[in-house]
């Protein structure tokens, strides 16, 4: 992994998360559990419904609003483009992004980084395959009404949110894709979300 300059306001734990991480398409060891509403420690952010980021990827809109994509379900996806892991992930994340786009879903790529957005150009832009979805340098700002520095443990990290902008799931490393499939399946249709226990981490990392 680089060394990145990320926004001071989770500076200090994303560094030790990314020194942790694991490289390939796997979640970091002993990766938390979803951030759950039950969670005493750590309370889930609230509805997430408007912030703006420069785009960073050529084929969308030169600003992203995520008001643009309301009332329908948004995967919030904190990643960073010069990651071995969050690379290798892309293949995945651009067939939920496809899968799921007829069906009004969308993911909007947050990645969380202090440089300037033409800085991250380059790095974006050498990602084979690039990102299906709009993709965007996440300000401190943005970090913060996510939850940061608490929630913000690892890259990659997402928050699936329902059509009014309330996060109903954090997935914090890599998490099984068809886990995040069945969770969407769920929330489109009106019914509970699965229980994945726990949410988002390999049963062997789990026991580790």
């Amino acid at each position: 992994m680089k060394n990145n300059t990320l926004p001071l306001v989770a500076a200090a734990l994303l560094a030790a998360a990314l020194a942790t991480a694991m490289v390939g398409c796997k979640p970091a060891k002993k990766a938390p559990e979803s951030l759950l509403p039950s969670d005493p420690d750590v309370p889930p952010p609230a509805a997430v419904n408007d912030f703006t980021m420069d785009n960073l990827v050529g084929e969308f809109p030169g600003r992203i609003r995520s008001a643009d994509y309301a009332g329908n379900p948004q995967l919030v996806l904190f990643f960073l483009p010069d990651d071995d892991s969050c690379a290798a992930a892309l293949p995945a994340w651009n067939d939920l992004q496809r899968d799921y786009a007829p069906r009004g879903f969308t993911i909007l790529g947050l990645i969380p980084d202090s440089r300037p957005a033409d800085a991250l150009h380059p790095l974006v832009a050498a990602l084979d395959p690039a990102p299906a979805f709009p993709t965007g340098r996440a300000d401190s700002a943005i970090i913060v009404a996510f939850g940061s520095p608490t929630a913000l443990r690892v890259v990659p990290t997402a928050f699936l949110l329902d059509a009014s902008g309330n996060v109903v799931r954090c997935y914090q490393g890599h998490t099984r894709p068809e886990w995040i499939r069945e969770d969407l399946d769920a929330l489109l249709s009106g019914t509970p979300l699965p229980d994945h226990t726990p949410a988002g981490v390999l049963p062997e990392d789990n026991a580790a």
